[in-house]
């Protein structure tokens, strides 16, 4: 009895004296919420499981999301360094709450009992622009960019453990949203104005709404009271929506002349999609005469907007009043 007690022993000793050995192992934290951490800490995205807590740490986290929807298969990368992208994994002695994650004072208990870090390993992020109806009045069929989902995968994680070292394939970080600053076309009324270069354009404060180089047939005033129709090019007849940085006051400034001679620089510009005759992409002027005065309604039919790098993009509407524009 007392050598099988020893072969035993010596067996329990060999397998628990593996430091520096390579091991597969999976961290299971699938069926748990991922949640970002808020006030100062908002580079941190934490997962809690009993008395486990999963912490993925990103300098400068929101620029290096992806800004929008990231093709299929591609997904954006970062390096897990453990200094600026860092990946942990802790047991405490009782269960956790949010301030022992993101808190800049952190609760005395429950403790810390194991630490884990990441040496090693790939993000990966992948990034969905998620719509909803438009419900505004006179955008019928149109989509409005309400959020961006977010999923994290950690690739091929080696995680460093007090006794040795550890290799997951695959760790699910997460989904969640972020909610998206979209263009909104609804707030700058009906009147419309023109530059002398053939600009049509609706402004507020730091964001303006144009059709550049339009169609002079468009504004013709031989046929009133009768639709005249072109499509959206990037040449002519193109609509793009610009914001610029916060603290230009585009109502302080002269629009046309600002614009023209390069004064102010947008910080992010929307195309509207290359239009296909009598189905998308389509400007419609129908000229009158009040008084003494040509007015050109313009209208807007099945255009689609699109953000300069081509990630996100969404339907303004079947038919969208643009503007009046008076001569």
């Amino acid at each position: 009895m007392k050598r099988i007690i020893a072969v035993l022993f010596f067996g329990l000793l060999l397998n628990g004296c593996d430091d520096g050995d390579l091991i597969s192992d999976d961290i299971d934290f699938t069926d748990a919420t991922v949640v970002p951490c808020t006030g100062s800490n908002t580079d941190i995205l934490y997962k809690l499981r009993d008395r486990d807590a999963l912490i993925l740490s990103v300098a400068n986290l929101a620029a290096e999301l992806p800004e929008g929807t990231t093709p299929v298969g591609s997904p954006e990368t970062l390096a897990i360094n453990n200094t600026s992208v860092r990946l942990l994994y802790r047991i405490y002695d009782g269960e956790p709450v949010v301030e022992n994650i993101c808190g800049t004072i952190q609760p005395p208990t429950p403790t810390v009992i194991e630490q884990w870090h990441a040496v090693a390993g790939t993000l990966e992020m992948r990034t969905v622009a998620l719509t909803v109806p438009n419900d505004i009045d006179g955008y019928g069929g149109g989509l409005v960019v309400k959020n961006l989902r977010h999923s994290l995968v950690a690739r091929r994680v080696t995680w460093q453990t007090p006794a040795n070292q550890i290799i997951s394939d695959s760790v699910n970080v997460g989904s969640f949203s972020k909610e998206f600053n979209a263009p909104v076309l609804h707030l700058y009324g009906d009147i419309a104005e023109k530059c002398v270069q053939d600009t049509i354009y609706k402004h507020d404060s730091n964001t303006a709404f144009t059709i550049n180089n339009i169609d002079p047939a468009l504004l013709s005033t031989a046929n009133l009271n009768t639709p005249k129709t072109g499509i959206l090019s990037p040449t002519v007849n193109n609509l793009t929506f610009f914001r610029f940085a916060p603290g230009v006051n585009l109502n302080g400034l002269n629009f046309c002349q600002a614009m023209g001679q390069n004064d102010i620089t947008p910080v992010e510009v929307w195309n509207g999609d290359t239009g296909v005759a009598l189905t998308s992409g389509i400007i419609e002027v129908t000229t009158t005469m009040i008084g003494t005065n040509f007015v050109h309604t313009i209208r807007l039919k099945n255009v689609t907007l699109r953000r300069a790098d081509g990630r996100i993009a969404f339907k303004i509407g079947d038919d969208v009043l643009y503007g009046e524009y008076s001569e």
